[in-house]
C-alpha cells in the first residue's frame, strides 16, 4: 500500500520538527513489526509538544559520533530504506525497533526483530522498556545515545553544534556537509546564552551574573537577600542543563516563582522570583562594552 508523509534519514533535514507521525502501512513488513501496528492502535499517548527537541547521538566504530535529529515524534530504526533512521549494516534488521519520545523527556523503545534483540543499557528487549536522557540502545554494530534537550550539558553543547549529521553517505558524497536544522541550531545558541549571560536583576537594577557554578542567595551571601529568623544562605542557584536552577535551603526561607511559592524551580527568562520578599528577574543580561 503506497503511503505519504515519510521523512527519509538518508535524504537531508526534514522540512518540519515532527510531521505525520501516524499509524501506516509499508509493504513486506515483517511480522514482528505488524505485530507492532496492531499493539500500537491500542496504545494511544499525549504526542509531546511540537518544539521540543530529541535526537540520538550516533556511535559507530571507525566512525566519528554524529547527531540524529528526530523528524517525528515516533520512528521506525532499521536497515530497510522505509526506516526514518537508516542503520545501513547487515548486524541490523530491516525493520530493528520503533523508537517513541514521551511527554517526560525520556523514549520507549520497541523491539520488532524477535531474533535480533535489542539492549538497552546492556540489557535486552523483550517487548517494550523505557530509555532515559543519557541512557543508550544497541542495534547490531551501532549504539545509540538518547538526549533530550532540558539536559544538553551532558554533551557539552558546542560539541553538539559541532557534531556531523547523520546520514549514510555514498563514497562519492563522503565529503559532503550537513548542516543542523535551524530549530536545535537556535535551541543550542539560546542555552549558551543563558549558561553564559544568565543573571539576577534586583528592582534597584542590580545585575548578579549566574555562571555555572552554585551562588548562594541570603543576608550576607554573594546575592543579597532580606532575612528571615535568621542571616543563614535562603537559596542555592546553580546551571541545570538549559537554564539556571534556584533551591530553597534555609528551613525558614520563603520563595515563590511567578507568586508560586515552591521549594525548587528551573527558570525561564523573565521569571519573577522572590526570595524572603526580595525580588529577582531572571533573564539574559549582556553587559555593555564600556
Amino acid at each position: 500500500m503506497p503511503h505519504t508523509g515519510r521523512t527519509h534519514a538518508l535524504h537531508g533535514p526534514s522540512t518540519s520538527p515532527w510531521a505525520s507521525s501516524g499509524p501506516r502501512m509499508v509493504e513486506g513488513r515483517t511480522p514482528d513489526a505488524m505485530r507492532y501496528d496492531r499493539l500500537r492502535d491500542t496504545r494511544a499517548r499525549p504526542q509531546p509538544p511540537i518544539d521540543s527537541m530529541p535526537f540520538l547521538i550516533i556511535h559507530e566504530s571507525g566512525h566519528p559520533n554524529r547527531l540524529f535529529e528526530l523528524p517525528a515524534p515516533r520512528i521506525t530504526i532499521g536497515r530497510a530504506p522505509t526506516c526514518e533512521l537508516v542503520l545501513a549494516n547487515v548486524s541490523v534488521s530491516r525493520e530493528h525497533a520503533v523508537l517513541e519520545s514521551l511527554p517526560s523527556g525520556s523514549a520507549e523503545v520497541m523491539s520488532l526483530a524477535s531474533h535480533n534483540p535489542v539492549l538497552v543499557n546492556d540489557a535486552p528487549v523483550n517487548d517494550s522498556k523505557v530509555l532515559e536522557h543519557g541512557g543508550s540502545m544497541r542495534l547490531g554494530k551501532f549504539k545509540l545515545t538518547w538526549l533530550h534537550e532540558d539536559h544538553l550539558d551532558s554533551f557539552r553543547t558546542h560539541q553538539l553544534s559541532e557534531m556531523p549529521r547523520f546520514s549514510r553517505l555514498d563514497s562519492k558524497d563522503s565529503q559532503a556537509t550537513y548542516a543542523l536544522s535551524g530549530a536545535l541550531q537556535k535551541k543550542l545558541l539560546k542555552v549558551e546564552a543563558l549558561r553564559e549571560f544568565g543573571a539576577f536583576t534586583a528592582p534597584d537594577g542590580t545585575v548578579y551574573t549566574l555562571g555555572t557554578d552554585p551562588i548562594a542567595v541570603g543576608p550576607d551571601d554573594a546575592i543579597p537577600c532580606a532575612s528571615r529568623w535568621g542571616r543563614r544562605t535562603a537559596a542555592v542557584v546553580e546551571w541545570a542543563g538549559s537554564s539556571h536552577e534556584v533551591k530553597l535551603t534555609g528551613m525558614f526561607a520563603k520563595m515563590t516563582v511567578n507568586g508560586e511559592t515552591v521549594a525548587s524551580k528551573a527558570l525561564n527568562p523573565s521569571d519573577l522570583v522572590s526570595i524572603n520578599g526580595t525580588e529577582f528577574t531572571y533573564a539574559e543580561v549582556r553587559k555593555k562594552r564600556s
